[in-house]
């Protein structure tokens, strides 16, 4: 099966490009909702990340409370490493697993930490998702009422727009006009439908 990377910086899309490809009938599996799954009570990684980082991280229903746990990674570069080796190992077994279960020609698999995580190997090709930063600061801010300053802090904790392009074997340009956007999924999804007829 061909393996697509769907990769790109906070507010480029993503989920956006994502669920145009579901409209084409192609899987999608999503490195933060594993995540969020992941981090829910009963889960061997809640515990570990509860036992890290301690109780203060939980809301009154013994959730996580994900502001106070960015909070702590995002203003510290070792609690975002220490959670990251808990968390990365068990998100790769959950792609890998998740893979192996799918028979299609292709599927999508979206990491925004691609690079960084070194999940390079998971996957045949990248996609990158590229928007300008002041549009994707634009679009955080209305989905997520985020601060400048803490957008700003989870944009330069991952890999530069120049190195994410870098590696790209296809870009998608996701700065305005939604219908272009549409466009250039189905243009891709023609052309990753020939290539993986070669993986057959």
């Amino acid at each position: 099966m061909l393996r697509i990377g769907l990769t790109g910086g906070i507010g480029s899309g993503k989920s956006t490009v994502a669920a145009l490809f579901e409209h084409h009938g192609i899987p999608v599996i999503d490195a933060d909702e594993i995540s969020h799954t992941l981090l829910e009570p009963g889960h061997a990684v809640y515990k570990n990340v509860v036992n890290k980082f301690g109780e203060n991280i939980l809301g009154d229903n013994k959730t996580i409370n994900r502001n106070k746990l960015r909070d702590l990674i995002f203003s510290d570069i070792e609690n975002r490493k220490k959670l990251e080796h808990i968390i990365h190992p068990e998100v790769r077994n959950n792609i890998v697993t998740g893979v192996t279960s799918l028979h299609t020609s292709y599927c999508i698999i979206v990491v925004p930490l691609l690079v960084e995580a070194g999940f390079l190997d998971l996957v045949d090709r990248v996609l990158v998702i590229d928007a300008d930063e002041s549009e994707r600061i634009k679009r955080i801010t209305e989905r997520n009422g985020m601060s400048e300053q803490d957008i700003d802090k989870i944009i330069r904790s991952q890999s530069s727009r120049q190195e994410k392009l870098k590696v790209a074997d296809d870009i998608i340009n996701n700065n305005y006009d939604k219908n272009l956007l549409a466009s250039q999924v189905q243009e891709l999804h023609e052309k990753y439908t020939k290539i993986a007829s070669r993986y057959k």
